[in-house]
This record gives structure tokens, C-alpha cells and sequence, in this order.
């Protein structure tokens, strides 16, 4: 099985710079989705260790979210990425937009 490639978070930063926020989302979906599919915990675990989230839109930030809830309890980073997610999207959206978007992902 092939190893979870890091290098489309690089594709998806390009394509939320270049404003094409859904390819950037399908990328997303795809390659996670997969990698859950195949119990492929320690690999995803690495892409949320490595996601920028200032280079993320605030959509893009819930994708990712929302992508690996489901398997929180076997990533570590997780906590980690909501709560810089979290910070990041209360400087750009407020705290009661937040709470919203980001309700039912902690």
C-alpha cells in the first residue's frame, strides 16, 4: 500500500492561494477518506501534524476537521489542529462565528 502522500498538502496551500478552495477540498476528501477506508491512522495522523492552518481556508480548516472526527480517538493531532484552527479562525471570523463552524468537532 502506498505511503499517505505528504506533498498534496503542498497542492491543496497552491490551490487555496489560487482561490480554487473545491479542488482544494476534493484533494482533501479523497486522499483522507482513503487513508481511513485502509485504517491508516499513523499516516493521517502525520498530514494533521504538518497542516498549515494560516494557509487553509476557513473552510478547508472544518474539511479537515470534519474528515477525521470520526477517528479523533486515534489521532493524536488532532486536538491539536482544532485548537489551531480554532485560534486561527476566531482571528479571522470572531468567537460566536467559530463556535458555529466548529460546533460538534471538538
Amino acid at each position: 500500500m502506498p505511503k499517505f502522500d505528504i506533498l498534496d498538502l503542498e497542492k491543496v496551500y497552491e490551490l487555496c492561494e489560487n482561490g480554487d478552495t473545491d479542488a482544494a477540498a476534493d484533494i482533501v476528501f479523497d486522499k483522507i477518506d482513503r487513508a481511513l477506508c485502509d485504517r491508516r491512522f499513523d499516516e493521517i495522523n502525520e498530514v494533521l501534524k504538518k497542516v498549515q492552518v494560516k494557509r487553509l481556508t476557513t473552510s478547508l480548516m472544518r474539511s479537515f476537521l470534519c474528515m477525521t472526527h470520526c477517528a479523533k480517538h486515534r489521532l493524536p493531532y488532532y486536538n491539536k489542529l482544532y485548537e489551531d484552527i480554532e485560534q486561527e479562525m476566531i482571528l479571522l471570523r470572531g468567537q460566536p462565528a467559530t463556535s458555529r463552524i466548529l460546533k460538534n468537532l471538538k
